[in-house]
């Protein structure tokens, strides 16, 4: 199943967390991602390598460009 917070619309999507904290978002055809929205940014990755997260937020808050 799904995990939806806040204002987020998921379809024909399964296995997916989406977080909306600031604006709405829409998640359709997608399987096994996190979506996860605040008012710093949006963060879309596989369940898979979630905990990589840190690393995204890491990089935003430094306002570096990470490509790697």
């Amino acid at each position: 199943g799904n995990a939806v917070r806040g204002g987020a619309v998921v379809i024909d999507s399964e296995d997916s967390l989406v977080v909306s904290t600031s604006r709405p978002v829409a998640v359709v055809g997608m399987d096994g991602v996190a979506v996860i929205e605040s008012a710093d940014g949006v963060v879309v990755v596989p369940l898979e390598r979630a905990e990589e997260v840190k690393r995204v937020v890491e990089a935003l808050g430094s306002d570096q460009t990470a490509t790697s």
